[in-house]
């Protein structure tokens, strides 16, 4: 049993001394099982009470193009706020990860959130709904029913430094209680029903990099507590966003965009003789999908392990026994629903509504339609150290006439990956390339999200 009574003094004086209003020391909820010792159970109970101190977030910066929920403005087309989409949450978790340096040698109490007890000093706040405003960034925490916005506080007792971590979008374990599971001390996600237009985010704030304390005897004021909260506002000529936690976030799957034209030509024909054919056949493209897309995933949110090699902060794998995979449509461009079937292809204006069977793409701000998968080298949860090798396969269904009425020819395509493989958080825009219904090949470019290149893997 671990003794209590030498930091009672130590600690118990600083929980009474606080500066603080009658409901900001409101009690989280009690201990279920008590201690053995009635003194101990008595002061984790007053250490895990509010301090005066609201916990608040700021958001860094991500970096590239995507469809919501990243947006914002920015002089820099790759360089964009995040925030999140209307109905929409974070998950947020802030979490005990060390103890302050008063308490390494006899620790209070085991730092475990999978057997936390409630007492809020170890497990502070879990799976907190959250928004992030546009602009500047800052995070709003909501109660669990999201019918209204929640302050939270760091605990009185400082003997724990805190990090906190996020994921999007959130899910309601109380709904759905296969989703949150804390299990050998990780907090793992579970997305049961990737459809192919969700963006799943994940995020982590970095104390290691927060402005110290300025004072030299400020041993039990590290980053993130109530203590270096406190410490950090009284120096002099101090901004919030020095000492505040930030979260930095990052995307787990990869955007595909599509596009549809015409091969090129032949040295012999003039560039618009593929188009012209292919107009004359009445061609369109009426349904794309990837037809074994990998749709169960399970993205680990926090891991208590600080090892670097061995933690497993941030990583997704394929969720289950064996890898399962579905046909999932490509999206409307900006929207979650399916492209097809529904509204053809965008008209081109010299075509009088057939597909826009371009001779060249200039321009990649309109797709015929994205879709978001998680990397094809995602691991296993079962099986963390067997490479996967999944290649997804695209489909197209053109439609066409042949003469003696209409036809359809289907062609699937692999979307073998570029050197270095399809990677978590960029855009490839996938280049149809057409020069007949049943000639077709694709080829990918890479749109900057940091260093890019043009990535060619199919024939024009």
């Amino acid at each position: 049993m671990k003794k209590y009574l030498f930091i009672f003094g130590l600690v118990g004086t600083a929980l009474f001394t606080a500066c603080s209003t009658a409901d900001d020391l409101a009690a989280e909820k009690p201990i279920e099982t008590p201690s053995e010792d009635p003194k101990e159970t008595a002061l984790i109970v007053e250490a895990s009470q509010n301090s005066e101190v609201p916990i608040t977030l700021g958001v860094g910066q991500s970096r590239g193009y995507t469809r919501a929920p990243i947006g914002g403005e920015s002089d820099d087309p790759n360089y964009v706020s995040f925030d999140t989409e209307a109905g929409k949450y974070l998950g947020v978790f802030c979490l005990a990860t060390d103890y302050q340096e008063l308490y390494k040698d006899n620790p209070p109490i085991d730092i475990n959130w999978t057997d936390d007890d409630d007492t809020g000093l170890i497990v502070r706040m879990k799976n907190v709904p959250a928004t992030v405003a546009a602009g500047d960034g800052s995070v709003a925490f909501y109660n669990h029913a999201r019918t209204s916005e929640q302050n939270y506080y760091y605990p009185m007792g400082d003997w724990m430094k805190y990090n906190f971590y996020a994921y999007y979008p959130w899910q309601d374990e109380e709904e759905d209680d296969r989703t949150l599971v804390f299990k050998n001390n990780r907090v793992l996600e579970k997305y049961y029903d990737i459809d192919g237009s969700q963006d799943i985010i994940w995020g982590i704030a970095d104390p290691e990099s927060a402005e110290p304390v300025a004072s030299s005897s400020a041993k039990n004021a590290a980053p993130y507590s109530a203590k270096y909260i406190r410490m950090k506002k009284a120096e002099p000529e101090i901004t919030e966003d020095k000492y505040i936690p930030k979260l930095k976030f990052e995307h787990k799957l990869v955007q595909f965009r599509f596009f549809v034209k015409a091969a090129k030509a032949t040295d012999a024909e003039e560039d618009h003789t593929i188009r012209d054919n292919l107009i004359g056949l009445n061609a369109q493209v009426t349904d794309m999908y990837i037809g074994n897309a990998i749709n169960r995933l399970m993205l680990v949110v926090a891991d208590t392990v600080q090892n670097e090699e061995k933690n497993t902060d941030g990583t997704l794998y394929w969720f289950g026994n064996t890898l399962n995979t579905k046909k999932l449509g490509i999206k409307t461009n900006g929207e979650d629903t399916d492209r097809f079937p529904g509204t053809p292809i965008p008209e081109d204006g010299d075509t009088d509504g057939h597909p826009d069977w371009v001779d060249a793409i200039t321009d990649y701000s309109n797709p015929v339609g994205y879709i978001l998968l998680a990397p094809p080298t995602v691991r296993g949860v079962n099986t963390p150290g067997v490479a996967n090798n999944h290649v997804y396969q695209l489909y197209l269904k053109v439609q066409y006439n042949s003469g003696t009425g209409t036809d359809t020819n289907v062609v699937a395509l692999s979307l073998n990956p570029p050197s270095g493989g399809f990677e978590a958080g960029k855009i490839y825009n996938i280049v149809v390339n057409v020069q007949s219904p049943e000639q077709i090949s694709a080829t990918a470019v890479l749109l900057q999200w940091g260093p890019g290149s043009t990535i060619p893997y199919g024939n024009e």
